[in-house]
């Protein structure tokens, strides 16, 4: 098989994967969840509180500790977030499926 055949070959592979229903829906979702304004301010407000962890006196930082982990399992168990994590895993499954067809 010469370079422009498996050059082709690998173009329609890329193609076919871009095309099934779980890269459709795990795009889908991935937009979704990038624009959805609720869950990027429960991610920010998150990240900020983290950060300023290091600023609260030692005594709060069991309660604000708490508080973080809270909202995080809030974040993570939303279903937007469920369902995005979910189809990422598939799709790094059919990843890695394709890699392990080129390992020789």
């Amino acid at each position: 098989m010469n370079n422009n055949n498996l050059l082709e070959d690998a173009k329609e592979l890329s193609k076919a994967f871009l095309e099934t229903e779980t890269v459709k829906k795990y795009l889908l979702a991935k937009k979704t969840l990038e624009e959805d304004k609720r869950l990027n301010a429960l991610k920010n407000e998150i990240v900020r509180r983290k950060k300023d962890l290091k600023n609260i006196a030692f005594e709060a930082r069991g309660a604000e500790v708490k508080s973080i982990k809270e909202l995080q399992a809030s974040y993570d168990n939303d279903s937007l977030v469920v369902t995005y994590q979910e189809l990422k895993e598939k799709v790094e499954e059919m990843e890695q499926s394709i890699r392990d067809l080129f390992i020789i």
